[in-house]
Parts: C-alpha cells; sequence; structure tokens
C-alpha cells in the first residue's frame, strides 16, 4: 500500500504505513481518517496504488509517483473524480514516472476541478470510441494545468493524446506529444475551453487526424 508524506525523502523512505497518513504539523504519522481540510503527499508505485491514493485523496493534495523508470502498468482508465477540487498528480526524483495504458483504455480521466499534471509520462493511452487517449478532462470547470509532460502513441476518437472539455482555463507548458492518432479532430490534442488556454514550449510530432493534425480547437 502507498504511504502519504510531505517531502521527498519521507515518499522515497515509505515512512509512513499503509492507514496512516503524515501530518505536517506534529511531524509524525497519524492513523487516519484526516481532516478534510488537512493536506497531504500521497505516494504510489503501482497502479493499485496509485488507485487507492487518488480515491483517497482530499481537496488540494497532491499524488506522487514514486518509484522511477518502472511503468505503471494501467489495468482501466485511473480516475479523478469531482469531489477532488485542486488535485496535482507528479513525479519525485530523478528518474521518469511512467503511466503505460494496457492499449484499449485512457490513461487518466479527470472529473475533478482544477487538476495538475507535471513530470509524467502518459504512454500507448487508447480508446478509439471515446475522446483522449492519454487523458480526458470532462465537463470539469476551473483552471487545469499539464506541465513537463510527454504524451506518446496515444489514439481516440478526436484528440488522440489528450481531449479537455469545457474546463475554464487551460494551460500546457513544455510538454511534448507524438504519434498521437484520432479517426476525428486533434491528432494529438483536441481543446474545448470556454475562457481562455495557453500553450508554452511544446512539441507535436508525427500525428495524424482528419482535421487539426497537431492541436484542434473547438469554437474559438
Amino acid at each position: 500500500a502507498h504511504s502519504m508524506c510531505v517531502e521527498r525523502e519521507c515518499c522515497e523512505n515509505a515512512c509512513c504505513s499503509p492507514g496512516t497518513w503524515y501530518d505536517a504539523s506534529l511531524a509524525s504519522c497519524v492513523p487516519f481518517p484526516r481532516p478534510l481540510s488537512a493536506s497531504a503527499r500521497q505516494c504510489a508505485s503501482s497502479f493499485s496504488e496509485l488507485e487507492q491514493a487518488l480515491a483517497e485523496a482530499c481537496a488540494n493534495d497532491i499524488v506522487a509517483i514514486c518509484d522511477n523508470d518502472i511503468p505503471i502498468q494501467t489495468e482501466y482508465a485511473l480516475l479523478v473524480p469531482i469531489n477532488k477540487p485542486n488535485l496535482s498528480l507528479c513525479c519525485l526524483g530523478s528518474g521518469q514516472c511512467i503511466i503505460m495504458s494496457n492499449g484499449n483504455e485512457r490513461n487518466l480521466k479527470v472529473l475533478g476541478t482544477d487538476f495538475t499534471a507535471k513530470g509524467i509520462d502518459f504512454v500507448d493511452g487508447a480508446d478509439m470510441l471515446r475522446d483522449g487517449g492519454g487523458i480526458v478532462i470532462i465537463d470539469a470547470v476551473g483552471n487545469h494545468q499539464i506541465a513537463d509532460c510527454s504524451f506518446p502513441n496515444g489514439s481516440s476518437s478526436d484528440g488522440g493524446n489528450l481531449a479537455v472539455r469545457k474546463a475554464d482555463n487551460f494551460s500546457l507548458t513544455n510538454s511534448s506529444f507524438i504519434d498521437g492518432a484520432t479517426s476525428g479532430l486533434g491528432g494529438d490534442v483536441d481543446v474545448d475551453v470556454l475562457v481562455s488556454f495557453k500553450v508554452d514550449e511544446c512539441t507535436f510530432e508525427h500525428n495524424r487526424a482528419n482535421a487539426g493534425g497537431g492541436f484542434h480547437v473547438r469554437n474559438a
């Protein structure tokens, strides 16, 4: 099972045992439950641990992938529920943090508001019946950010690697999208944003789509 911590050393040493979380105010591990107002960093190194961490997370938490260079093989799409606002998914350590699809399902479905992903490789996400092979952010108002991530080999009906639906604001920074494929719009990215979106220092290569090969924007 995963541990919860507030700094990299704690995460890598798995200082908190299952069923406990790291309380920064006490500088120690304490049993569940924890106050909804308390934030924590949850650490995961397998699909079951990552799924559990996302399910147990509260608003404003950080879920971190801690074992680097070992792909987390998804069994089905990971879910960020709508009742988990301002949740962050990040990578700790100097290696790669990889979430790899089973080849028949997208990597991650985000319903929660104000979601952030940083430093993660979303690999081989595939769902030809729905949008967003790597990540779909759907009906999730608020401000969403993706930074320092890579999305290779995603495929879906629209937005081969990434699809964003009905977000207020969306930013994409220093990320790469390679070999995305779709039967519809946006070989790599398909975006429908209500207010604004920003793309900065990103790479889009070798994508295939009926329209908007690398990046497609709806209702612009």
